[in-house]
């Protein structure tokens, strides 16, 4: 019996190592939003009900069909991404392909729940100078920080593609997976001197105001001070809607 005939049966099981793996510790949140956790679990048992299958079947009586390596290597490919992705985010790398502008997606803006709205409005905004301000929340409610100074924590990329003058402080805000996920955030002006490298997490204080770049309209923050600051969860530079 030839080793070809393990191949399916190693490739399932690989698969399905992989996603109870991914489930474990919420793993999974390193490339997909929370709520399709569902996809995760019924591939895991769609991956067990097979491999079972053909074990109890018996793997001597498969057929061996040809070309078999290279489809198995193929469906083994994305685990090898997996597996060096580690607890890495999407980083500076995405930010140099996308732009990050102030505009909020729909599930970060705050007119989709005039409720909230209306009982947000009535309570003064605080300056949050002892407590990093949510990157979210100051998108959010831009409006009640424009023109005040505010801290907020995030990941740090020395430079901005096209743009070497600014540097950024951002999240990435998902709406399914990491493959859609879009910066938000501050610019800042680059100083070539700061010690801090892409991806290092930083905190930063200064006065934030609105301003245009590239025919968007961004948050520019006039920088005051920035410290390193301690790296949180290994899914921190996600903001889920």
């Amino acid at each position: 019996m030839g080793v070809k005939q393990y191949l399916p049966v190693a490739v399932l099981s690989s698969w399905a190592g992989m996603l109870a793996y991914l489930l474990a510790n919420g793993n999974y949140q390193l490339f997909l939003k929370p709520g399709f956790q569902w996809l995760i679990i019924t591939g895991l048992v769609i991956g067990l009900t097979l491999c079972l299958g053909m074990v109890f079947t018996g793997i001597s009586s498969m057929p061996v069909q040809k070309n078999a390596w290279i489809k198995g290597l193929i469906l083994v490919l994305p685990l090898g991404f997996i597996i060096a992705a580690g607890e890495n985010t999407l980083g500076e790398y995405a930010l140099s392909k996308r732009t990050m502008v102030s505009q909020a997606p729909a599930s970060l803006s705050p007119e989709n729940n005039p409720e909230e709205n209306a009982e947000k409005a009535s309570i003064p905004a605080p300056l949050p100078l002892d407590e990093p301000l949510l990157i979210s929340d100051l998108i959010r409610q831009f409006s009640r920080y424009e023109g005040k100074k505010v801290r907020i924590e995030g990941m740090y990329a020395d430079t901005v593609a096209g743009r070497d003058e600014l540097s950024a402080v951002f999240r990435y805000f998902i709406t399914c997976c990491a493959a859609d996920a879009q910066p938000v955030g501050v610019f800042i002006s680059r100083n070539p001197d700061s010690g801090f490298e892409n991806n290092d997490w930083v905190r930063v204080s200064g006065t934030v105001r609105m301003t245009q770049l590239d025919g968007y309209e961004v948050i520019f923050m006039d920088l005051e001070n920035m410290e390193a600051a301690e790296k949180p969860g290994k899914n921190a530079a996600y903001i889920f809607n």
